[in-house]
């Protein structure tokens, strides 16, 4: 433990984290022409699309399927918070 209360493996898993999953959505979002493509957004995409894709695949996976209703919902999620089109996230 560190004086902060944190652990190591705590901060390098959030690092590992980050470089694996932010910034290829950053990348993504600079292309795309987002208007929210910081850091911040991206990590923030990646855990909102996680959250709206499993809702989405409870929701329509017995319509459409589970995998491709979590696909939309993830998308969908990503569109919405970094401001970008649907074909852009």
């Amino acid at each position: 433990m560190t004086a902060l209360g944190f652990s190591a493996g705590l901060v390098l898993a959030l690092l590992i984290l980050v470089v694996l999953v932010a910034i290829p959505i950053k990348v993504g979002a600079h292309l795309a022409h987002a208007r929210r493509n910081g850091i911040f957004w991206c990590a923030l995409a990646a855990v909102a699309g996680v959250l709206a894709g499993d809702l989405a695949a409870r929701l329509f996976g017995g319509y459409i399927g589970g995998p491709l209703a979590s696909f939309l919902g993830f998308i969908v999620a990503i569109r919405y918070l970094l401001g970008t089109t649907l074909a852009g996230a």
